[in-house]
């Protein structure tokens, strides 16, 4: 992800879960689950 690329923050919250789900499993992350269910990046 490079740092100078102006994007809105609900885009780069964004990001950030799909690059967390592309390296950990929920239950690595130590999220509370309300977050994890709502935000994790679901499957396709």
């Amino acid at each position: 992800m490079d740092l100078f690329v102006n994007i809105p923050l609900e885009e780069a919250l964004d990001e950030g879960w799909k690059i967390l789900a592309e390296c950990f499993e929920p239950n690595e992350t130590g999220l509370r689950s309300e977050l994890v269910d709502e935000y994790w990046p679901k499957e396709k």
